[in-house]
């Protein structure tokens, strides 16, 4: 009986030692927005990366702050104009396999424009 109730406890602690959450992969390099010739993400580092504007292909700074291992947000880093605040964008990583990245991006901006899901692939 006691060489049952120990396999038992054994065979439990093991399940319990397999349970821990694996943390989350964080996207690391340049990301192309699907569809897009310049346009995208790099992630410079956990709490860096820049915006990259399909128009001009001009970048802007930004700082990340994380969430949670699925949700973070993104601040600008210069002042562009002393009289507006900073832009920032929420994100929520979908889905991400070290290829391909999709992101919802939670509307933040003015008017009633809807949530996107925007997919980027990591350039090569």
């Amino acid at each position: 009986m006691k060489l049952y109730i120990l396999l038992i406890a054994c065979m439990l602690g093991g399940l319990a030692g397999n349970a821990q959450t694996k943390k989350a992969q964080k996207p690391l390099g340049m990301f192309i927005m699907e569809g897009a010739s310049c346009a995208g993400l790099k992630f410079n580092s956990e709490t860096s990366a820049t915006f990259i504007n399909e128009i001009g292909c001009s970048p802007w700074e930004l700082r990340i702050k994380w969430i949670d291992d699925k949700k973070f947000f993104t601040v600008e880093k210069e002042r562009t104009d002393p009289k507006l605040p900073p832009r920032v964008m929420i994100f929520e990583i979908l889905s991400y396999d070290g290829k391909t990245l999709k992101l919802k991006e939670y509307w933040t901006g003015w008017g009633d424009l809807k949530d996107e899901v925007v997919t980027y692939v990591k350039e090569k």
